[in-house]
């Protein structure tokens, strides 16, 4: 492992450390309040170098982004302010700063490279897309994965008993709940997907969440099992698109599950509040009785 992996290992350990093993956390927990989402923010901040202070701006932007793209990306492009420019503007800034003090944080050293090929703007308005897509996703990860766990018991004792399963856990939640349901592309030429013919720059919606549940491509597709597959799915997308975070996601995934495997004999549902859009599946709020 290099020196760059190592560091973002122990950053997202140290996270998870302070989230998850070291609070005392028992009885009615709302899972996505607690540490879900706190720890893919922690993370990601971390090694784009934003400080702590900034953490809530990131928050509420990422809320804000992930009502653009339900409601449709004339919103982001339109003619009034809205989180993607404030994200944008703030990155742009941040960047600046970065290169001013010669601070490279453990994603970034690349950076003066970054900003001498793109131009400081569209570098800028890239990392406020990585800050965003490099946690909200890891977000629903993990409280998906609760959800499914907490709610069929014969799973969650099936980990305690053998960890080898803990991967798969993982990459069963990334198929079942594809946090990123819905991506669009512009193709750059004429081109046949099945029976349907798609003109050169013409918008199409791929429907991620529905692949991920082909009967064709999975057998009894709305089953979670733990041995299915570590990467057959398409949440992370394949080829040249393919995900840049799929491996941070993953690790995450996998450390805060170990994580709670270790902390509680029995995770069991109380109540669950789904988020309402349909670009994004996860959960607003996920309470569970942890039973240490």
């Amino acid at each position: 492992m290099d020196n760059g992996m190592a560091a973002i290992r122990a950053m997202a350990a140290q996270a998870v450390e302070k989230l998850v093993v070291a609070p005392d956390l028992a009885g009615s927990v709302d899972v996505v309040a607690a540490f879900a989402r706190a720890i893919p923010e922690r993370v990601i901040c971390g090694l784009i170098g934003v400080p702590n202070k900034d953490m809530p701006l990131l928050r509420d932007w990422s809320a804000s982004v992930s009502t653009i793209l339900d409601t449709g990306y004339d919103d982001a492009f339109g003619t009034k302010p809205n989180a993607v420019d404030e994200m944008s503007a703030y990155f742009i800034d941040h960047l600046r700063g970065l290169l001013a003090h010669g601070l490279m944080p453990p994603l970034l050293g690349g950076l003066p490279a970054l900003v001498e090929t793109l131009g400081l703007t569209t570098a800028g308005r890239n990392i406020a897309l990585l800050a965003f897509a490099g946690h909200e996703t890891t977000v629903h990860l993990i409280g998906n994965m609760l959800f499914h766990l907490a709610n069929q018991p014969a799973l969650w004792s099936a980990l305690r008993a053998d960890r080898r399963l803990v991967p798969g856990a993982v990459a069963e939640t990334l198929r079942l709940e594809s946090p990123v349901q819905k991506i669009c592309r512009w193709p750059l030429e004429r081109m046949s997907i099945g029976d349907c013919e798609v003109e050169r720059d013409e918008s199409i919606v791929l429907h991620v969440g529905a692949a991920n549940r082909d009967p064709d491509r999975f057998a009894d597709p709305s089953r979670f099992d733990l041995h299915r597959g570590s990467r057959q799915n398409l949440a992370f997308g394949r080829g040249a698109h393919v995900c840049i975070g799929r491996a941070l996601a993953e690790m995450e995934g996998t450390m805060v599950l170990n994580a709670a495997l270790d902390r509680w004999t029995t995770i069991e549902p109380v109540a669950a509040i789904w988020a309402d859009n349909s670009s994004m599946r996860g959960l607003k709020a996920l309470t569970l009785r942890l039973v240490p």
